[in-house]
């Protein structure tokens, strides 16, 4: 089973749970050992190109589907039943607008014809949000929140894009090639609403494994909210760290002295203040999500039996 995403939709609680090794039936790669309590991507870099410095990227002109086959067949887990590969960036990452999803579709295609499918979606307005959240809180970006929407500035460099929210799009694809049976669709406010029992049980049933088994590690990689309203209203904050990749150059450091700043700073921001800018953003998020947005969760909802409006999706 592969598990491309998307980013902010539980992919951390996943890794760390069902997909690390606790479930007896379900067992990551071996391609790499994983310190005690500490969750991983299985997996991580394979359908990826990477050079002598360990460096991960992509080139659509090399790629060999039968060297990563033996790989991942010679790391598989003998007490498997299921084996999993997890990445949420494997859907491409919403910060250049999900522009490799094709080519890493192609190459898990190419790689593993026969694997089943798990794509968890959520509604645009949380999701848009959470992205915007760690864009500026652990990617220490600068951008307002219309400037990380809609970058008019991005010339040739690829750039975080609306269209990529539109999940039928990539899904459609997955379905065309690995057939609709093998491939789930599971949003994430099933998570939120009913608890992480029916959660990880409509994994379980889909993979054919007992979902009766239970977790000694939880990671949840949670928003906050302080951090983002403090970096909002004071983005050089962010120039105290080191540099980016976002930014498609590095500040100066300063000692490197944002985290001491910011970790007593952001005690100091009132919750009132928290909702204000949530509910901002919110509303920003929204004069950006238009027609096709909403045309693109009506074909969404043809692929879940979960009554996607009620979640929040624009219908």
């Amino acid at each position: 089973m592969v598990h491309i995403g998307y980013p902010k939709a539980a992919s951390t609680l996943l890794q760390s749970t069902l997909f690390s090794g606790q479930h007896p039936d379900i067992k990551p790669l071996l391609i790499k050992k994983t310190p005690p309590n500490e969750y991983h991507k299985s997996g991580y870099a394979i359908f990826y190109n990477n050079d002598e410095n360990k460096i991960n990227y992509i080139d659509p002109l090399k790629f060999d589907a039968k060297i990563t086959r033996e790989e991942i067949f010679t790391s598989i887990n003998k007490d498997a039943k299921v084996t999993c590969l997890s990445n949420e960036a494997w859907c491409g990452h919403p910060y250049s607008g999900g522009i490799t999803s094709k080519e890493i579709l192609q190459r898990i295609h190419t790689t593993l014809p026969e694997t089943k499918i798990l794509i968890i979606v959520r509604n645009q307005e949380s999701m848009i949000l959470s992205s915007y959240i760690q864009y500026l809180v652990r990617s220490k970006g600068f951008g307002s929140i219309d400037n990380f929407l809609l970058n008019k500035k991005h010339i040739q460099v690829p750039f975080h894009n609306i269209a990529y929210y539109h999940y039928h799009k990539l899904i459609e694809h997955y379905i065309e090639l690995f057939a609709d049976r093998n491939v789930l669709i599971l949003p994430f406010e099933i998570l939120k609403e009913k608890g992480e029992r029916i959660f990880f049980q409509e994994i379980c049933d889909f993979l054919g494994v007992s979902s009766d088994f239970k977790t000694k590690f939880k990671e949840k990689n949670s928003a906050s909210y302080n951090e983002y309203v403090l970096i909002k209203k004071f983005p050089a904050l962010n120039l105290l760290s080191r540099g980016s990749p976002i930014h498609g150059f590095e500040p100066p450091k300063i000692l490197n002295i944002r985290s001491y700043i910011v970790n007593f700073l952001k005690n100091l921001v009132p919750r009132s203040s928290i909702e204000k800018n949530i509910n901002y953003d919110i509303m920003k998020i929204r004069s950006y999500l238009n027609e096709e947005t909403r045309n693109s969760n009506q074909k969404l909802q043809l692929h879940t039996k979960y009554n996607l409006k009620s979640y929040g999706y624009k219908l």
